[in-house]
């Protein structure tokens, strides 16, 4: 499948474009990061969206991401691997493999006069984007990595919610940011935001459920470069879209699949900005780590993630509730297919889903169904089955992925394999070939 898309990312023409010429060096960085985002992910987006943008783009490279130890990065290692430029071991984040700290791209540019923004539609703690901002944290270290976002004096921040779990309570991670000098923003006021502040806006509630009414990643990619380029200086602007390994974690490639568009999203705010600063801006698109091992076997497009209107939370909360009002097996059954559009399953596929409904209502969990709702993940796979894909795993895996380059100074990438080496490409990119190396 790579071959479909390495085939499909060919160079197009789009009436708002213009040519980008690599004479200069960056100026306006767009670091874009589809989370969790294989090439089978990849393929699988471009066969159910064949107008996709990612077709627009000719520059792509096979990066490995495998972490120091030699299996595959998990996303605190393969974050630190992005924004430092060193590959270290599993949970570290921003740190080597001897614990020493390890400043990230992100700070290099900053003490070169750059603006930086930091976006991510997960937790703002997330481990693949902290790395760029909380220099020696762990994973697991949500205290410490707020800590080090307030010093860090960036310019701006976005992100679904401040905290996860009750390990650190929203309430106390606001006070710290105020206390700072940032000012938090519902994502309703995105227009809000002034040049000059510092702000940090929450844009979402929970795993990418918006709130009626807020912007979507695209629109606050678009609204962060123009506060950040609106005093001419420099930006570097980071923008993870955690959603997508989110749902490929869990086996949903319709909500992932969803996500991807979302994603588009951003990528169309980049090129835009990009077609008023022709020979400035450079846009690098890629992913922490592939999550799920998703393989394709059915070519033809069949539209299941439009069909399917439920994300895998909203399905297992469904029949959590149906389960407390004591509901029969089959009529969980029924609402489990009902949510993900599958009709007329053989006795085969029956007897799978009762098993499946079963250890559900037991509340056991067994190894082919991870730590996640046995029904739903059951309902999922025959609608993949009937859909030319399977998932291989729940986790992630140490397979290749794709970063794509676009713009000025993409010649600065030619020689990238691994991902480690994006920090130093965008360096150079910008004029600073030496940057990460002092």
């Amino acid at each position: 499948m790579l071959k479909v898309f390495r085939a499909a990312l060919v160079v197009t023409a789009a009436a708002w474009m213009l040519p980008l010429c690599g004479g200069k060096p960056a100026k306006y960085i767009f670091l874009l990061i589809a989370d969790g985002t294989g090439c089978r992910m990849i393929d699988l987006h471009l066969r159910e969206n064949p107008s996709s943008l990612f077709k627009m783009f000719k520059n792509r490279y096979k990066t490995e991401v495998i972490d120091a130890t030699g299996i595959g990065g998990s996303a605190a290692a393969c974050g630190t691997a992005i924004s430092c430029g060193v590959q270290t071991k599993l949970c570290r984040m921003a740190q080597d493999v001897n614990g020493r700290p390890l400043k990230s791209l992100a700070y290099r540019l900053k003490e070169q006069d750059f603006k930086i923004g930091i976006i991510t539609d997960s937790v703002i703690t997330d481990a693949t984007i902290a790395p760029f901002f909380a220099i020696a944290s762990r994973c697991h270290e949500p205290e410490k990595v707020i800590s080090a976002l307030c010093r860090s004096g960036f310019d701006f921040f976005a992100a679904g919610r401040l905290s996860e779990g009750n390990s650190l309570p929203a309430e106390k991670v606001t006070e710290s940011l105020i206390s700072a000098g940032y000012r938090i923003v519902p994502g309703k006021k995105l227009r809000t935001m002034n040049p000059g502040e510092r702000n940090v806006l929450l844009s979402l509630s929970r795993a990418t459920k918006r709130q009626p009414g807020t912007p979507a990643l695209g629109d606050i990619t678009a609204g962060a470069a123009g506060l950040l380029s609106a005093d001419g200086k420099g930006f570097l602007l980071v923008v993870s879209a955690g959603s997508i390994d989110y749902f490929n974690h869990r086996n949903d490639a319709a909500s992932a699949l969803r996500e991807m568009q979302n994603f588009e999203s951003v990528i169309d705010a980049a090129l835009k900005f990009a077609s008023r600063h022709p020979e400035e801006t450079l846009i690098v698109i890629t992913s922490d780590h592939e999550s799920g091992e998703l393989s394709i076997t059915g070519k033809r497009a069949t539209g299941f993630h439009l069909k399917q209107k439920y994300t895998y939370l909203e399905m297992s909360d469904r029949l959590v509730s149906l389960n407390q009002h004591k509901h029969t097996d089959e009529r969980l059954i029924a609402s489990a297919l009902k949510m993900v559009h599958v009709k007329n399953v053989s006795d085969t596929e029956h007897r799978r889903l009762q098993i499946a409904c079963r250890l559900f209502r037991a509340h056991r969990r067994l190894k082919r169904y991870g730590t996640y709702n046995p029904l739903v993940i059951e309902a999922m796979r025959l609608r993949d089955e009937r859909n030319g894909l399977k998932y291989s795993t729940f986790g992630y895996t140490a397979k290749h992925i794709v970063t794509v380059v676009y713009g000025s100074g993409e010649e600065h990438f030619r020689s990238l394999k691994k991902n480690s080496d994006i920090p130093g490409c965008i360096a150079a990119a910008a004029g600073f070939p030496d940057l990460m190396t002092r």
